[in-house]
């Protein structure tokens, strides 16, 4: 059986045989270490600093995470089998594993909320919203859970599609996930313009957002080309949504903008006839018949 000690200046004392021995385990500070805690295959160090400390190997080496409540943590809680609470100085903590890891009450504004592109009977659901706050539904959206992105940027959009999750926000800020949202990376876009949508169709990806930004991946998020949107209306015109499916994609934005693909994203033509010169901020396919609508400014929607 397997024990962690934890102690002052970054003590960690690890023992694998029922405390027989023991070994050292360095950080890479040296915090008052106050509480240890093992929900799962995650093993949790809370100190006398706004930080925690996970281990995903049995305790033989410790990563060290931000979190956003202020002041130390004094004490973990089990929430459940895998999940547990973190008792702060001025606030409770929910977390579920390393990459899950966030405040409870947090002041933010949501942005957008997807169910996969996939299957319309997943139970799968994820969310997005101001300060890098990203949430994730495993139960239809009735409970949520906070997954950790390494940002406090505005989280504009996300989409996934069986178990590629893509999110884009300010800065051209772009995380992936290839196991719906377990672990995440961060990608380089090649922009850092404002990135509004963003949508996934099995391995491609499109984003769209700031001065007509278009930009297709091929490889589920991981890497991105930059793409020319066709006649913009002006040099400040946005591209604010996108949806795909098959190998027919839609893009929508500024001054009745839209743009679409017939061959999953390569190449682009603008729509020719103005329907509107109202800001378009949503395009979406209706699953039933697979009819497009657009949606925006002034009450406008298209079909």
């Amino acid at each position: 059986s397997a024990g962690i000690i934890v102690g002052a200046s970054g003590t960690i004392l690890q023992s694998i045989d029922s405390g027989l021995t023991w070994n050292i385990i360095a950080l890479t500070s040296k915090p008052d270490l106050l509480t240890v805690l093992s929900p799962g295959v995650e093993t949790f160090i809370a100190g006398s600093q706004s930080s925690f400390w996970i281990s995903v190997d049995g305790g033989k080496s410790f990563t060290e995470r931000k979190h956003s409540v202020m002041g130390p943590f004094s004490s973990y809680a089990l929430l459940t089998p895998t999940s547990l609470y973190g008792i702060g100085s001025s606030q409770v903590a929910v977390g579920e594993g390393p990459a899950r890891y966030q405040t409870s009450r947090p002041s933010i504004t949501f942005r957008s909320v997807v169910y996969s592109n996939k299957d319309s009977s997943s139970n799968t659901a994820f969310a997005v919203a101001t300060n890098g706050y990203l949430y994730r539904s495993l139960d239809g959206g009735k409970t949520w859970g906070n997954l950790y992105l390494p940002t406090t940027s505005t989280l504009y959009n996300v989409s996934f599609y069986d178990k590629n999750v893509v999110v884009v926000g300010t800065a051209g800020i772009v995380f992936y996930s290839a196991d719906e949202g377990d672990s995440w990376n961060q990608a380089n876009p090649g922009t850092q313009r404002d990135l509004y949508g963003v949508v996934v169709y099995k391995l491609r990806a499109v984003a769209v957002g700031q001065y007509g930004t278009l930009l297709l991946s091929t490889d589920g998020g991981q890497s991105w080309n930059p793409l020319t949107a066709p006649q913009p209306p002006s040099s400040t015109s946005h591209l604010n949504s996108v949806a795909f499916k098959d190998s027919l994609v839609f893009a929508v934005g500024s001054s009745g903008w839209i743009i679409q693909s017939s061959d999953s994203g390569s190449t682009w033509t603008k729509v020719s006839h103005s329907l509107t010169t109202s800001t378009l901020r949503g395009v979406y396919y209706y699953s039933i018949n697979s009819n497009v609508i657009a949606v925006g400014s002034n009450g406008t929607i298209l079909y």
